[in-house]
């Protein structure tokens, strides 16, 4: 290879630093700092930084050049190569430092003969220790204690940093960039490199995921430059993991190895160290989702195709672990040690097994109780074959808690209350004996089988905590399920904070102490009790205030006095409290879990407010922080949907296609989660006519909740338009037989039968629900229908505004309620009702058509065309402008008809030709299109007038309209009638045919 032209210190070769940046200020001082001694060049290609970075660069002596950024490291990167002028180059990032002690060694390399580059080893720090699962992590020990200050550990990555200055040495890769491959073109030798490069930046998020996010975008366009590439698919796996986007990388995973196996197949490549990282990465994140066998499924196959890579093998051990195959675990642990002997994960993970089997971990229970006699006995016994002891906190009881809890083994300490939870959590923790402590309460419960899986994770002299599941039973037989920090090492400073809704995690974040989860779940009985619940609810809301009060700047108090507001319904105090919080909430603070979901609540309560700019003003928000962060999609998608902006809703629940709605560290009631997603989108699928997926997701729905009639409604409905009557019927039986149900199989065929135009079988069935106990808004809605059609208004106001009062976004009982004005001939009640209604339901295309039509009526032509604008927008539309005549008028009301019956929008369809009747009586096209909606709507008497009136006013020759009514006659049982429009019909089509 070449070398460089000159040399530097007293005849030695001289060194160059080459690096790339963007808005670097924050820590490029401190990377050039740390080479300030050791550099002769220091080269920087800026790609557009809009902080002090170019300056920082110039303070310290280094050749600065500005380079426009074109979506690819290699090209920025090979700008820099292209200024260096000495002899070898070490690259960097700008978090990256080398420390000052490993100078002198890193400069004995550039003198050693014969070599022409060095592989280096990256540190790279995190902040918390990786679970077992993840290979190579290496604890902080104070080998480099400047650099590891402030990390929990590092795991490696290697590739050639340093290399001699040679013209056609050169980066290759648009992210994730080398210089591999021009190395091996020209022969070069390589060895490995003593010298550590410390990589930082873990303890800046937002940075991080800034930057996770650029290099995505890099892997991105390379996708779209090189569809078929698989190395292209797990670079960007590995990316949207970093950012936590696990769906996104799990797909990513799957297409590269697709990719990869039809090379193999194909014979075009052999198995490759990046195939192995494909099936590990996606192994990983089925581990993580608790699919251990298909991540064991997926290291095998990578073993098979190449049996040399050593995290593989282990790995597989930890799945083969947690699956209770401990003695293939150790066998395939230990095979990564033959590969790699210098595996220090492999050999803790081999340490821990052997040690389970030596002697299992003690654990200490500890709970603090007052006037618990009715739970503490069904407690302690569930965990009691867990627990190598229990201790019991008792802070004032006046029942016989206390001697219960002595009676079933328990030491009973004693502990004088002083409204401070962590106070008194605290003083159970300094009883305890065991290697790790366990904290309960007394309405808590555990199963044999998850006090069990408990126990065999539990490894003696380990610091790890672990979070499990926690169910919280709800007064309504319903279950919130959340992830909470329940085990912990027994350990100095581990210890509560918070006068409520107390915590551990401040203070193992303090120790450096790592944390994981156990699949295994406590059932929480303290809410199944609902004046139990209420009672908790004011006592909590009571210590809270009494915190903020103390501690106005203790952003996680407002934050669950806000979620106590939610509880209680109070949605502007709750408001209020989020809008403060987030307000004054600092910047580091943005990405905690309950932060964001502060958002999303604030953004849920605007929209149902009305409030939809500042609405979509905090989801925007959640999304720029965590685009991962799937409540905002649901939140967000359920918003759109109750206002009818079906589209909008699609697009957010398209979103959630492919997540798992899984736990969490905020309770979440998943059941509820997927019934409402899997309904909502069911319905959004139903009105585009994707009928198949819509019934897949309404049968989803319903096994989830089988009382729901909204939901038996939109899914008998679907069935109905896929033309599967068959199967209707099976689902009314299957809904008479569900005891859950008892009324719904009825309202339904009575529904059914209003559908038919049956309307006394219609309101014999619909009364029968009704004295069977089933309340429900459509039930209500149905019996106002039927009160109409009867003649009853007042009846059937009542009726409406009973749905109304069980759910107030029923948008078919705001519009009946409008219509009942019309009917009445009240025009500005109506105009007032269908006001409300397009201010609540902006989606509503039948009440903004009912709306323009009586502001024509009332002479106000210019709130009217503001209405038709809103139409014609929505519809996409395009007008003449300006409409000077009401002939002009007419026809465009006419074109909204046609283009919102393509749509099977029949009800707003109507509405519109109405109104074209309305401004043009006799118009023949208007009268026409009336007549074929009321046709298919199946008001038959009104078809034929319409259609009457189109051929009398010379809709003679428009073909189709004598069949349409022969249609018609034939549906009213006139017969004779039909024959004769049907002859018409003919008779036309000949003409028309031999003119």
């Amino acid at each position: 290879m070449e070398g460089g032209a000159t040399k530097g210190r007293a005849g030695h070769p001289r060194l160059g630093i080459s690096m790339i940046v963007r808005d670097e200020a924050e820590c490029l001082g401190r990377c050039l700092e740390s080479v300030a001694d050791l550099a002769d060049e220091l080269v920087i290609v800026d790609t557009g930084s809009t902080d002090a970075t170019r300056e920082i660069a110039r303070e310290f002596g280094a050749k600065v050049f500005e380079v426009a950024w074109e979506e690819d490291f290699s090209a920025a990167r090979n700008a820099a190569l292209a200024h260096m002028t000495s002899d070898w180059v070490l690259s960097l990032d700008a978090d990256e430092t080398i420390a000052p002690r490993d100078h002198g060694v890193l400069r004995a390399l550039l003198e050693q003969p014969g070599l022409d580059a060095y592989r280096v080893v990256t540190r790279n720090y995190c902040v918390e220790a990786r679970a077992a699962e993840v290979a190579e992590w290496h604890d902080c020990v104070g080998e480099y204690p400047q650099h590891e200050q402030g990390y929990r550990g590092w795991f490696p990555s290697v590739k050639v940093r340093l290399f001699r200055n040679d013209r056609r040495v050169r980066f290759a890769g648009q992210v994730h960039e080398t210089v591999e491959v021009s190395l091996a073109a020209l022969g070069a030798r390589l060895a490995e490199a003593p010298v550590p490069v410390h990589h930082g930046g873990a303890l800046n998020p937002r940075r991080r995921r800034a930057k996770a996010a650029r290099y995505l975008a890099a892997s991105q366009e390379k996708i779209r430059n090189a569809p078929r590439d698989p190395h292209a698919f797990l670079e960007a796996a590995l990316h949207h993991y970093e950012l936590q986007e696990f769906a996104a990388a799990a797909a990513a995973c799957e297409r590269a190895i697709d990719l990869q196996d039809e090379e193999l197949a194909a014979g075009r490549r052999a198995p490759s160290a990046a195939f192995t990282d494909a099936h590990t990465l996606l192994a990983a994140l089925r581990m993580g989702a608790g699919e251990f066998e298909a991540a064991a499924t997926l290291l095998r196959r990578a073993i098979a195709l190449r049996g040399d890579e050593s995290d593989t093998f282990l790995n597989l051990g930890v799945a083969l672990e947690r699956l209770g195959q401990v003695a293939e675990a150790k066998e395939m642990t230990c095979r990564a040690l033959q590969l790699d002997p210098a595996n220090a994960q492999a050999r803790r993970n081999l340490r821990r097994m052997e040690e389970r089997r030596a002697r299992p971990a003690r654990l200490s229970l500890c709970m603090i109780v007052r006037d618990e006699a009715r739970h503490i006995v069904p407690c302690l016994r569930s965990f009691a074959a867990l627990a190598d002891e229990m201790i019991v906190v008792d802070t004032g009881s006046r029942d016989d808690t206390a001697e219960l809890a002595a009676r079933e083994g328990a030491r009973v300490e004693r502990f004088a209350w002083c409204d401070d939870f962590a106070a008194a959590r605290n003083a159970s923790l300094r009883y305890a004996a065991g290697d790790f402590i366990i904290w309960v309460d007394a309405d808590d419960r555990i199963s044999p089988d998850d006090a069990a899986r408990l126990r065999r994770e539990l490894v003696p002299g380990e610091r790890v905590a672990y979070f499990v599941k926690l169910r919280n039973r709800q007064a309504d037989d319903r279950s919130t399920v959340s992830y909470q920090l329940r085990i912990v090492p027994n350990v100095a400073g581990v210890a509560f904070s918070g006068i409520i809704h107390e915590q551990l995690l401040p203070s193992l974040q303090r120790l450096g102490i790592p944390t994981a989860s156990i699949e295994a779940t406590i059932e929480h009985l303290g809410y199944a009790d609902k004046g139990a619940g209420e009672r908790k609810l004011a006592r909590n809301e009571a210590l809270l205030r009494a915190r903020l009060e103390a501690a106005p700047d203790d952003h996680y108090t407002r934050y669950m006095l806000g979620m106590n507001e939610l509880k209680w319904g109070r949605s502007e105090a709750c408001m209020r409290l989020f809008e403060d919080l987030l307000a004054a909430l600092p910047e580091e603070q943005e990405e905690m879990a309950w932060a964001l979901h502060a958002r999303v609540w604030l953004g849920t309560a605007y929209g149902q407010a009305g409030r939809m700019e500042e609405a979509r003003r905090e989801f925007d928000q959640v999304r720029r922080i965590d685009p991962a962060f799937w409540l905002v999609e649901y939140q967000a998608g359920l918003l759109a949907f109750r206002r009818g902006e079906l589209a909008t809703a699609r697009q957010c629940l398209e979103r959630l296609a492919r997540v798992d709605f899984s736990v969490s560290l905020i309770p979440v009631d998943v059941a509820e989660v997927s019934f409402r997603y899997h309904a909502a989108y069911g319905r959004c699928l139903q009105r585009a006519q994707e009928y198949a997926t819509a019934i897949s997701h309404y049968a989803a729905a319903a096994t989830l909740n089988s009382c729901d009639a909204e939901l038996h409604l939109w899914y008998v409905e679907c069935l109905l338009q896929a033309g599967q009557e068959a199967a209707v019927e099976e689902l009314v039986e299957r809904l008479a037989r569900d005891p859950r149900a008892p009324g719904l199989a009825t309202f339904i065929r009575g529904t059914l039968a209003m559908r038919a135009n049956e309307i006394d079988a219609a309101s014999t069935f619909l009364r029968a629900a009704q004295a069977a106990g089933y309340e429900s808004a459509p039930l209500s809605f149905n019996l106002g229908l039927v009160a109409v059609r009867h003649g009853e208004v007042a009846e059937a106001e009542r009726y409406y505004r009973a749905a109304l009062a069980l759910d107030p976004t029923f948008m078919e009982a705001h519009l009946n309620l409008a219509y009942l004005h019309l009917m009445q001939e009240q025009p500005e009640a109506a105009r007032q009702a269908f006001e409300h209604l397009v201010a609540l339901f902006p989606e509503c295309l039948e009440a903004r058509l009912r709306l323009s039509g009586l502001c024509l009526q009332g002479g106000e032509l210019d709130a009217c065309l503001t209405q038709l604008e809103q139409l014609c927008a929505r519809l996409e539309v395009g007008t003449r402008a300006p409409l000077t005549t009401l002939e002009e008028l007419a026809e465009l009301y006419l074109t909204l008809a046609r283009r919102l019956g393509a749509r099977h929008d029949l009800a707003a369809a109507k509405a519109a030709s109405e109104t074209a009747l309305l401004i043009a009586p006799a118009h023949a096209g208007a009268h026409r299109e009336l007549g074929r909606l009321c046709f298919l709507r199946r008001e038959y008497h009104a078809a034929r007038q319409h259609l009457e009136a189109a051929l009398r006013q010379g809709c003679g020759g428009d073909m189709g309209s004598f069949e349409l009514l022969g249609k018609t006659y034939a549906a009213l049982g006139v017969p004779d009638a039909a024959a004769l429009c049907y002859e018409m019909e003919e008779a036309g089509t000949r003409r028309a045919s031999h003119p």
